[in-house]
């Protein structure tokens, strides 16, 4: 069957590849068009059945309703053109993405152009960020299969896709925050700590030079040294087609929105369209990215009283889930909470 499509359809011309690469989109009947996706889509589903990855944990799925389109009129219907360009870039994205980490794709013009991105952590090897994208392009296809704008969290990558490209308020302004449900025993100090700590990653994942080319950045620090497990251990990263400023605003936006919500847990997840912020007490990724060894407990008094003998918590934990909308977004904005277990 494969074989005998391959024969009707002419292949696609290269992709140009760029900061944004631009798939071609020729004249050519909507039959065409259809059978090329097919041929595509079988071509993903024979390579996730022997590379399905088990390591990397959906976190989070937005798809808007009704999506903030910026052409009136298109239609995102299953059928449509659009979700055709949008099925030939999440095809083509996790072999695009390669050694770099990252792929921004575009396809078509007008009302049917569709954009996809897609990036995985910073200590992910090429072969298995291929892997877990091809993953996430399943997951969000068979969730938001009918809109015009999608977007899914994983532990190791993330990938989107719209009608339009990633600089919209909506991708600006949204932030979704993961905390855990157990609380630290010196809360002072930890936020203190956490502060001092997520400071210095930042910077370097913001900075623009050469050594920070994949905008992520690792650290640790310790925030109760009588504790087994009173390390804790941030990691930041932005999306590569973000400016070094735009990086550093989204990225301190998120380090002030984890307290504000979450004061007094064990650590938490920021997830944006733009960047990414995790804080935890034990160690969930590569150590051998930490170049400096952990900072001492930030100087100050503390005003807890509490005195463990034993550590804080131990292994994954359990998530509440906290959404945040932006007051740009919605004046009288309300806070939803509900527990999400992370396993």
């Amino acid at each position: 069957m494969i074989h005998l499509l391959q024969q009707l359809i002419p292949p696609m011309a290269p992709l140009r590849r760029s900061s944004e690469i631009t798939m071609p989109c020729r004249p050519c009947s909507k039959s065409i068009v259809f059978l090329l996706i097919m041929v595509e889509w079988v071509v993903i589903l024979s390579t996730m059945a022997t590379s399905k990855d088990t390591t990397n944990a959906f976190t989070w799925l937005d798809c808007p309703t009704p999506p903030p389109s910026a052409s009136p009129g298109a239609t995102s219907s299953i059928n449509s053109t659009f979700q055709a360009n949008v099925l030939a870039l999440l095809a083509a994205l996790p072999p695009s993405a390669g050694p770099a980490a990252f792929a921004s794709l575009s396809r078509s013009e007008g009302r049917d152009r569709a954009f996809v991105r897609g990036m995985c952590r910073g200590d992910s090897a090429p072969d298995d960020c291929a892997t877990f994208l091809r993953s996430a392009v399943l997951d969000i296809n068979g969730h938001c299969n009918d809109r015009r704008r999608a977007a899914i969290w994983y532990d190791k990558c993330f990938l989107s896709y719209a009608d339009t490209n990633a600089s919209t308020a909506y991708e600006g302004t949204y932030r979704q925050v993961f905390y855990h449900y157990k609380n630290v025993s010196d809360k002072v100090a930890f936020e203190r700590t956490y502060y001092a700590l997520m400071t210095r990653p930042t910077a370097a994942a913001a900075d623009g030079s050469a050594s920070a080319a994949r905008m992520f950045a690792t650290g640790q620090a310790v925030y109760a040294p009588g504790l087994g497990n009173g390390t804790m251990y941030g990691m930041v990263q932005c999306m590569r087609d973000r400016t070094a400023a735009e990086c550093g605003r989204c990225l301190n936006d998120s380090v002030q929105q984890l307290p504000s919500c979450c004061w007094g847990h064990q650590g938490g997840v920021v997830l944006g369209y733009n960047c990414y912020l995790r804080v935890e007490i034990y160690t969930y990724y590569d150590l051998t990215v930490d170049a400096p060894p952990p900072l001492p407990l930030a100087p100050g008094p503390s005003t807890s009283k509490a005195k463990p003998s034993v550590g804080e918590g131990h292994g994954e934990p359990t998530w509440i889930v906290l959404e945040y909308v932006s007051l740009a977004r919605r004046s009288a904005a309300k806070k939803k909470s509900f527990f999400f277990q992370n396993n």
